[in-house]
């Protein structure tokens, strides 16, 4: 009995620690629960270099705040790309109400600006490339968004969701070499019982594996320790210690 209440009570510290990051981003106004997204933010944030000044190919992937309880949570990511030539940048993402009006949640498209706010969250560059590195990576875009094995189905938690959408393409496309926040959740979510990867990123090659649907998973890269347990993630980083929901505590 006392080792059952021992471990019950080991649950409850846990789920206290997870929600803990979560409840200080709506206790302190950085997850905004009363957003409308009819008035909401899509300003450029200046992070994109200008297609009309630009003629060399431009990969970039973004990640920003997720829009009301969610980004309590976690981030939205999404890739933006602009071929050699190009007057414009096409957006990869995962929209999960796209779902419901169109049958699938894959988004494809010019509509938005490539570094656009995501409803009023200004967005944060998780990765670059330009020149022939970044049409190789280019090239490979549409047949690997042709293959994503998920397109009918959204789930903000545990997944498949946005982030398990770019965390996949970064895993199919060569020279994407890159991974997502700790913050990101649904990144390491996958239909199995057990998945591991070799990753490579600007930093050097590290290793994330992940249990039954990514609700627990390992992160190991250099100056990056992460540990996921229901799609949350603690940690430490080379730019401070890793919290749920919160992301880099800086």
């Amino acid at each position: 009995m006392r080792v059952l209440r021992r471990l019950l009570f080991s649950i409850v510290l846990l789920l206290l620690f997870l929600i803990s990051g979560p409840t200080w981003m709506i206790a302190t106004g950085q997850a905004a629960l009363e957003a409308d997204h009819r008035t909401a933010s899509w300003d450029r944030s200046n992070l994109a270099p200008p297609p009309e000044e630009t003629p060399e190919a431009v990969v970039q992937v973004y990640a920003a705040r997720a829009f009301e309880w969610r980004g309590a949570f976690s981030v939205h990511s999404w890739i933006a790309a602009k071929p050699k030539g190009a007057h414009s940048y096409t957006r990869y993402e995962v929209i999960g109400f796209r779902l419901w009006s169109t049958g699938s949640a894959v988004a494809v498209g010019n509509s938005r600006p490539p570094d656009a706010q995501w409803f009023g969250a200004d967005p944060e560059l998780i990765f670059e490339a330009r020149g022939e590195r970044a049409q190789q990576i280019i090239d490979q875009l549409d047949p690997a968004v042709a293959r994503y094995p998920y397109p009918d189905r959204y789930e903000a938690w545990p997944g498949p969701n946005s982030n398990t959408f770019i965390a996949w393409m970064m895993a199919e496309v060569e020279g994407l070499d890159a991974v997502l926040p700790s913050n990101a959740v649904g990144k390491g979510w996958h239909d199995g019982w057990w998945r591991s990867e070799k990753v490579r990123t600007a930093t050097g090659d590290g290793w994330i594996a992940s249990g039954p649907f990514g609700l627990v998973g390992l992160t190991t890269l250099p100056g990056r320790f992460e540990v996921s347990i229901l799609g949350m993630s603690f940690g430490y980083s080379a730019g401070g210690i890793i919290l749920p929901g919160i992301g880099v505590l800086r």
